[in-house]
């Protein structure tokens, strides 16, 4: 029984986990789905989380960031260019 317990344990530490962005640290939410009669159903909120290769002190690293984190890292590395 506790061996069972340690592995279902694990297997949710690896989920929420893996539902983390490494930068910001958004994560899942719970909520409910609600249908026209009013009936909930407990659902999970996942953030829109992308793989992607960033540079960590010279070195390429791949990393699960959030949208909106890769929207924050693109324009801190493109230049800015003056429009007009």
């Amino acid at each position: 029984m506790l061996i069972s317990v340690i592995r279902i344990a694990t297997y949710v530490i690896i989920l929420i986990m893996s539902l983390t962005c490494e930068s910001c640290g958004k994560g899942y939410q719970r909520g409910h789905s609600v249908s026209h009669a009013k009936n909930r159903h407990l659902r999970i909120f996942k953030p829109n989380l992308h793989s992607k290769t960033v540079e960590i002190d010279g070195k390429l690293v791949k990393r699960k960031l959030c949208t909106r984190c890769i929207k924050k890292l693109g324009k801190l590395v493109l230049p800015v260019v003056a429009r007009g």
